[in-house]
């Protein structure tokens, strides 16, 4: 599971996944953005991510 988290520093994306033994393990993919967008439509799953000047990128992905 990818997640967005608003701490002290901002919004932070992290990706979260369970272990076999139930514990669950996460990394740290980039802190400091004003912002993260997730929408899914029809199939295909958009993230907006906006950095600390108001720069945005746009990443998309479909089930294969």
């Amino acid at each position: 599971m990818i997640a967005a988290e608003t701490g002290s520093n901002g919004t932070s994306l992290r990706f979260y996944t369970p272990q076999p033994d139930g514990t669950e393990t996460s990394w740290l993919i980039c802190q400091g953005l004003q912002g993260a967008t997730f929408n899914a439509n029809e199939g295909i799953l958009t993230v907006t991510l906006t950095g600390p000047n108001g720069e945005e990128i746009t990443y998309c992905g479909g089930a294969r």
